[in-house]
């Protein structure tokens, strides 16, 4: 499952951060540029599909796969920080 949008739609921020559950995660200015930035980027697998060539295609899936991890980290780690907080 990729972040990026089906086939002739585009997310926007608040997409990604639906998407992610992100909502809950502290300093949510960050959070929101980073997947603006994502959103406006317009380097997903489906905008460049036929268009470019394989390895380029191969390097945006990479890519994808780094960001829906880096999602993840961030949430596990604002998770961790609350439980040391009350903990």
């Amino acid at each position: 499952m990729g972040i990026f949008s089906p086939k002739g739609t585009k997310f926007t921020a608040d997409d990604y951060i639906e998407k992610y559950g992100l909502n809950n995660l502290s300093e949510q200015e960050i959070i929101r540029k980073i997947a603006k930035d994502l959103a406006e980027s317009g380097m997903t697998k489906e905008t460049l599909s036929g268009k470019a060539n394989v390895h380029l295609e191969a390097q945006i899936l990479y890519l994808e796969t780094i960001v829906e991890q880096n999602w993840l980290i961030l949430k596990q780690l604002e998770k961790l920080n609350n439980n040391l907080k009350h903990g």
